[in-house]
């Protein structure tokens, strides 16, 4: 999560100049309301496999959880191979997967695997202002986001029980 100073000094403007910034604001997490998503992007270097279908594979573990801000993006790139086996959540935001170059050959080393702990979210989600001056509650309803999943140049393969969900919109 990420930590922003907030002006909670009224007096502030007042301060005189050489004022410390500890002073005036605090250190504190942004409600989701107010909170800019962060992007993630994951990626193996495709320099020590080549074309003939080796490198490194890219793999979320079942005891893995990438979970991102509303609206995040998270991508997995891979020219081998992505496993996931854990949760991947980016409420009303984007998932991608993508395995392969565009090469045009099937290599099929090159996988896309979701295992039977996958799941991968991006469910749609409501951002309520809860510091309204009024006491009323504002916000907005981000509608379910986008998963997209390409093996460029292998196959897909999904176990028993993995999930996608896309759910609201």
């Amino acid at each position: 999560r990420q930590a922003q100073l907030l002006l909670d000094n009224p007096t502030a403007a007042l301060a005189p100049n050489g004022t410390s910034l500890s002073e005036l604001a605090t250190p504190a997490v942004l409600p989701d309301f107010q909170r800019r998503a962060a992007n993630l992007r994951l990626s193996t270097n495709s320099s020590l496999g080549g074309a003939i279908g080796g490198g490194a594979n890219l793999t979320v573990d079942s005891n893995v959880a990438i979970v991102g801000d509303a609206g995040a993006a998270v991508s997995l790139l891979s020219t081998n191979s992505v496993i996931v086996d854990g949760v991947i959540d980016a409420p009303g935001g984007d998932i991608s997967i993508q395995v392969g170059e565009q090469s045009g050959l099937f290599l099929p080393a090159r996988k896309i695997w979701l295992g039977p702990d996958a799941r991968l979210s991006v469910d749609s989600v409501a951002l309520v202002d809860t510091f309204n001056p009024l006491g009323l509650r504002l916000g907005q309803v981000l509608p379910g986001g986008r998963i997209s999943i390409r093996a460029e140049e292998g196959s897909l393969v999904g176990a028993d029980g993995a999930l996608l969900s896309a759910d609201g919109g």
